[in-house]
């Protein structure tokens, strides 16, 4: 009888036990959110050349974006057109798509994985890779696109005609570990989609781009 107790306790506690250390399943969701900052491309006709220029000139726009939707900020968008030397009309504009993320006082950070160089440039991720702590760099900021006349790193820039998944991790001052996450989008000569989420709610677990 006494044997019989302590094996429905036994149960009992590891029931409880693995209902307590559920795996979670991953957050994801579809978005048709658009980002841009250009209304129109014009060629126009300079020192026998022709050349693209984004309009409008010298303008920025800042979104806020909420990618885990827990209804508080993660990052800010921030995206511009500006002249860098009005000397060399078709060369001297820049354009600059970043991410920034929050910092620690603002009660939940966020970082991106980058490339191995000296610009913080997002990482193109693909199925096998992982996003997680090890494998990557991981940056406050990240441009999704940087074009300026002296840019040395413009190869290591991504192709703005492919989709592209990019990783992202989020802490809250709730916990010390790390979610991560990537997000899928679009892109386009005057902007990109982001069309898909996910994030992957087990502290410190990987994801795989494109998995939900």
């Amino acid at each position: 009888m006494r044997s019989l107790l302590l094996f429905v306790l036994f149960i009992g506690f590891a029931a409880a036990s693995c209902k307590k250390n559920k795996v979670k399943t991953i957050t994801y969701y579809e978005s048709t959110d658009y980002y841009g900052i250009t209304d129109s491309i014009v060629s126009v006709y300079y020192a026998f050349n022709w050349c693209q220029i984004p309009y409008p000139q010298d303008s920025t726009r800042v979104f806020s974006l909420d990618l885990d939707r827990n209804n508080a900020v993660d990052c800010k968008l921030n995206m511009s057109n500006f002249y860098t030397s009005s000397n060399i009309y078709c060369d001297g504009y820049s354009e600059e798509w970043q991410f920034i993320g929050n910092s620690p006082t603002q009660g939940q950070v966020m970082e991106f994985a980058t490339q191995d160089i000296e610009l913080s440039v997002f990482r193109s991720m693909h199925t096998p890779d992982t996003i997680q702590a090890k494998g990557s760099v991981w940056s406050a900021a990240a441009y999704l696109k940087k074009k300026h006349p002296e840019n040395y790193f413009a190869a290591y820039m991504p192709n703005l005609s492919q989709v592209h998944y990019l990783g992202f991790r989020i802490r809250t001052e709730a916990n010390d570990g790390w979610n991560y996450g990537w997000m899928r989008v679009e892109p386009n000569s005057k902007g990109f989609y982001l069309t898909q989420v996910a994030i992957n709610p087990n502290i410190d677990q990987f994801i795989i781009p494109g998995s939900h």
